[in-house]
């Protein structure tokens, strides 16, 4: 099946993001910047439900119009 193909806009962004998570490394189970960092950009983005998952993770539902699908960014 073939991947679809992502924005231009939306993938610079996602390269900022990848670039920064980069430059302030944190250890794993430890990641407070990280959270702190993703939370206000997904709630800007209106995703209003953002739940904390052990201690340092966020987890979100975000309902769109295609088909279900599941993302995890690690």
């Amino acid at each position: 099946m073939p991947r679809p193909r992502i924005d231009a806009g939306i993938l610079d962004r996602m390269v900022e993001i990848r670039r920064h998570l980069h430059r302030h490394p944190e250890l794993s189970n430890r990641k407070i910047g990280t959270g702190a960092y993703l939370r206000p950009m997904l709630a800007g983005q209106g995703i209003s439900d953002i739940r904390d998952v052990a201690r340092y993770g966020l987890a979100v539902d975000i309902v769109g119009s295609g088909r279900p699908s599941i993302a995890m960014w690690r």
